[in-house]
């Protein structure tokens, strides 16, 4: 084989090797014999332009004859599926759940692994998932080598919210967190707009007051500028929007997502989770921790 058939040998496996896996597997070992067969007899007989004309064959014939037997195939599938009714739904029904799982779980360890937005230095947070009562919290703050902030929630926890202050006008449920007044400096999440919940601020026997999402801002408020200072009916009771959200966050466990943020401080008032003075009780252990380590 002299110098330019082998150019062009060269230049024909580089054409086969770029088609797809499938192609290769039926036709790759056909194509390697018509390559070494045909390239150099076609060079000796027609030159450099009959051996560019037959990798232009190649390109072009052999991939329309694999399209038209994919079509042909594909044309046969419907056929069949249309012919059994039954076994289609059946296999379309599963296709889906099967995809709806997929991306179920997918999200699930998306939610695991990435931090939610608007948080300080993720890193530096520990959560305590079993519960623990409230008062033991306290012990947590107290480890100051350690521990730099403490806070508790409770939830999700299903909250009706009616946007007027009339009492018959219709509630929609919304997912919500129960939190102590530390939660977001604990977290390092600052407001978009109005301010949060503090030590200070948020005490038992004061009026009840909300901290809402920006997707409940956007969706539900309208993105209403004027929305901090606005009142809304939780569980029966008028709380005020005292303010909204980092886009983005919508709590520590984005796998339990919530528009709504109340103190603990509120009572059992609006949220009938917190009866029985859940508060004061160390037997309580239905609140979870979330730790911001101590620099070392």
């Amino acid at each position: 084989m002299d110098r330019r058939s082998g150019v062009c040998l060269s230049l024909y496996r580089r054409l086969a090797s770029a088609y797809p896996h499938e192609f290769r597997m039926l036709y790759g070992a056909d194509m390697d014999r018509l390559g070494e067969d045909a390239i150099p007899a076609v060079g000796r007989q027609y030159g450099v332009w009959g051996v560019i004309r037959l990798l232009a064959d190649i390109a072009v014939r052999l991939p329309a004859a694999y399209l038209l037997e994919i079509r042909k195939d594909v044309v046969y599938a419907v056929r069949m599926l249309v012919k059994s009714p039954g076994f289609t739904t059946a296999a379309v029904l599963s296709l889906g759940v099967g995809i709806g799982m997929c991306c179920a779980f997918l999200s699930e360890i998306q939610s695991i692994v990435k931090p939610p937005p608007g948080i300080r230095d993720p890193e530096a947070l520990v959560t305590i998932r079993s519960g623990v009562s409230y008062p033991h919290l306290e012990r947590y703050r107290d480890q100051h080598q350690v521990v730099a902030a403490a806070t508790a929630l409770l939830g999700p926890v299903p909250l009706a919210v009616a946007f007027t202050a009339d009492r018959s006008a219709r509630a929609e449920r919304f997912s919500g967190h129960l939190v102590s007044p530390e939660y977001f400096s604990t977290l390092g999440v600052t407001a978009a707009s109005g301010r949060l919940f503090s030590p200070e601020t948020e005490k038992p026997g004061m009026a009840p007051v909300v901290v809402v999402s920006d997707r409940f801002w956007r969706m539900q408020l309208g993105a209403d500028p004027h929305a901090v200072g606005r009142a809304l009916r939780l569980n029966g009771r008028m709380a005020t929007i005292v303010g909204i959200g980092p886009k983005g966050f919508l709590g520590i466990w984005p796998a339990n997502p919530a528009d709504l943020f109340v103190p603990v401080t509120c009572g059992a008032s609006i949220a009938p989770e917190l009866s029985g003075d859940p508060l004061n009780r160390p037997d309580r252990e239905i609140f979870r921790v979330v730790l911001r380590l101590a620099r070392a």
